[in-house]
């Protein structure tokens, strides 16, 4: 797998939506290329990753896309484009886009909000933002972490809706 500086800073200009191809080219091995390429501003392709894979298996996907994620500072686009092969749709199913992975995401959304809207005071928040995160075992997510070191809770509202 290969990824650079210049990647990591285009990723986060234009990824929210990324291209994952492994259908473009095999080298002399064999080996199927896996691009991940994004549309810039200019309309021009900028390459953000690729990796030769050995095999074209959910296994193998699973593990380029979460490296590659991990490579661009664990934070998922929004939308993958892929050539729908049944193995890629698996992986990317099991990537965490914000809270949308997890299989109670619906009672999850449903306490992050009623902490929001139906708390009164800062205290009221904190106990029952506090309780939402130990019930369904959020403490170690990184991006409820970051919203509750950096956003103050008259801004988590418009964040809650996207998620």
């Amino acid at each position: 797998m290969w990824v650079d500086a210049r990647s990591r800073a285009a990723y986060i200009e234009f990824g929210d939506v990324v291209c994952f191809d492994s259908t473009y080219l095999t080298n002399r091995y064999l080996l199927p290329f896996a691009n991940f390429v994004v549309v810039n501003h200019h309309s021009q392709s900028v390459l953000l990753g690729c990796a030769l894979i050995s095999h074209e298996d959910a296994e193998t996907f699973e593990w380029v896309l979460s490296n590659w994620i991990s490579c661009m500072g664990g934070k998922a686009p929004s939308g993958i484009l892929t050539d729908q092969d049944a193995a890629m749709k698996k992986a990317i199913a099991k990537l965490p886009l914000k809270l949308g992975g997890y299989d109670k995401y619906d009672e999850i959304k449903q306490a992050l909000l009623r902490a929001i809207y139906d708390s009164y005071t800062v205290e009221e928040f904190e106990n029952s933002w506090n309780e939402a995160i130990d019930a369904y075992n959020l403490g170690e997510n990184a991006w409820l972490k970051g919203m509750r070191s950096t956003q103050r809770v008259e801004s988590m509202n418009s964040s809650l809706t996207s998620i």
